[in-house]
């Protein structure tokens, strides 16, 4: 096996590696390009990546009236959701964050695209621009999302 051929199946075998590192000069930074990687685990239909040990366990999240807690409510969240929009895509379209560090706290604003969402009431596969607003706070040295909200715009994307 030449050399060149190592190198790059090491770099593969990198690339695939969990959880990744996220080389960042900001703390906002880092905290976006965390909120990136979520959607992207999600759009995969990964629920098992070591990655989502940056979600707290008390997180909370309401799913149409129903109140789901932890790493286990968010992925069963977004399997609901999913499994009824099989289809379903979350690009985010811009992406924004602030961390105030001496409150060891920061917010994530995501505008995103859902494409092929199933829209209950027109009962249509469709777009839908959306807001996320993901909260964080710093514990032992990580960084842990504590809320996730996701608001959902009224009107398909034309």
């Amino acid at each position: 096996m030449s050399s060149s051929k190592t190198d790059n199946d090491r770099s593969r075998i990198h690339e695939l590696s969990e959880p990744r590192f996220i080389a960042t000069s900001f703390t906002s930074d880092l905290l976006v390009a965390k909120n990136r990687r979520v959607i992207e685990l999600m759009n995969e239909r990964n629920y098992t990546s070591p990655f989502f040990d940056c979600i707290a366990t008390d997180l909370e999240i309401d799913l149409h009236g129903h109140r789901l807690i932890g790493l286990k409510g968010f992925v069963e969240g977004y399997k609901a959701v999913a499994d009824a929009s099989p289809g379903l895509h979350v690009k985010i379209t811009n992406a924004s964050g602030i961390v105030d560090e001496a409150l060891q706290s920061g917010t994530v604003i995501l505008h995103v695209i859902l494409s092929s969402y199933y829209d209950t009431t027109s009962r249509l596969a469709t777009e839908r621009a959306s807001t996320i607003l993901s909260c964080w706070t710093r514990e032992n040295d990580r960084w842990l999302v504590y809320s996730y909200k996701m608001y959902c715009g009224i009107q398909a994307v034309p």
